[in-house]
């Protein structure tokens, strides 16, 4: 694909962000029994993706146009039409995406910040397609990924209300830490100017109450130094309730929208088996036109060992799928 010029910093920094982001991490697996000798073999994360829903349901206006789009939710008649993670993300104002363990929090904010920063690369690679419902006029914007413990580990013990200057100075550390300080002007005009995304990954994953204190206050001083900006924060569901009693802080975020990321449905989960077996396929760990065949027994398995219910949980799938994919079947117990 021909690259946009984007200036050499920018375009180095958005190349670097989309390689990191590129493969599903199987670091914790082992490569033999998985069947993927080397990283660059481990399955490309938007190859394998599914939407994820939400609990949140659409409005009367809102359902009539995504139903006319295509892009609700199919759920049985009478429930309320529930809108996607993109889609409520590309409702204005932050936003904190709770989810249970496993429910794709991390890995949809990954494929979100991929897909982003390969159409400011590549405009004419229909990355953009991969983001349905996302607003078009949002779609030029640059993401900036923060990791929130490793930002907590960064800032000073003493530094207990840390400004937005801070959090750019942490920035600023990263670029340095990948050889890309050259992007920094790029990335601080487009803070300024409203043309970046804030994305922060796991407030639940702050080690210590302190900690997210002081996380919570410097979330809180980027949207008002950077209110242009779109945030998106992940959190666990049972890591962002109100406090237990008056003596208690309250670590929620203020101003910021909530939204809970909901099960796999059925549909989805067979999306992303036969997506699987594809990209294994695509990777050699397959012979060709063995995918399909693969993919229906494990279809099967789920079903008839009724483990639809874990099936439901993104990650216990995905182990699911590499379990399946080395024995061939899947466990009873």
């Amino acid at each position: 694909q021909r690259k946009r010029p984007a200036g050499g910093g920018l375009t180095a920094y958005l190349e670097d962000l989309a390689a990191k982001q590129e493969h599903i991490n199987l670091g914790a697996v082992d490569r033999r029994e998985a069947g993927l000798e080397a990283a660059t073999k481990w399955p490309r994360l938007v190859e394998v993706y599914v939407p994820l829903q939400t609990e949140t349901a659409a409005d009367g206006g809102e359902r009539q146009r995504l139903e006319k789009h295509g892009g609700m939710a199919e759920l049985p008649r009478g429930e309320a039409r529930r809108l996607s993670a993109l889609q409520v993300a590309g409702r204005k104002g932050p936003l904190v995406i709770l989810g249970d363990p496993g429910f794709g929090k991390s890995t949809f904010l990954r494929h979100f910040v991929f897909c982003l920063a390969k159409h400011r690369l590549e405009p004419g690679g229909s990355w953009l397609k991969r983001l349905p419902g996302w607003p078009s006029e949002q779609s030029d914007r640059i993401p900036i990924l923060i990791v929130l413990p490793d930002l907590d580990d960064w800032l000073p013990r003493e530094n207990t209300h840390p400004g937005a200057g801070n959090v750019w100075a942490y920035i600023e550390s990263q670029l340095k830490h990948s050889n890309l300080r050259s992007a920094g002007t790029s990335l601080l005009r487009a803070l300024d100017g409203g043309k970046a995304i804030i994305v922060l990954d796991g407030l639940d994953e702050v080690r210590t109450v302190e900690g997210r204190q002081r996380i919570a206050r410097a979330v809180h001083a980027v949207t008002v130094r950077y209110k242009k900006c779109r945030v998106l924060v992940t959190c666990r569901v049972r890591s962002y309730q109100p406090p237990g009693s008056p003596d208690e802080p309250d670590l929620r975020l203020p101003g910021f929208r909530t939204t809970t990321l909901a099960p796999l449905e059925p549909r989805a989960i067979h999306a992303f088996v036969d997506a699987w077996y594809a990209e294994r396929e695509r990777l050699g760990a397959l012979g060709l036109g063995e995918g399909a065949s693969m993919a229906g027994s494990l279809r099967a398995a789920i079903e008839e060992q009724g483990l639809g219910e874990l099936a439901s949980n993104p990650l216990l799938l995905t182990v699911m799928a590499q379990v399946h994919a080395h024995h061939g079947r899947l466990p009873t117990s």
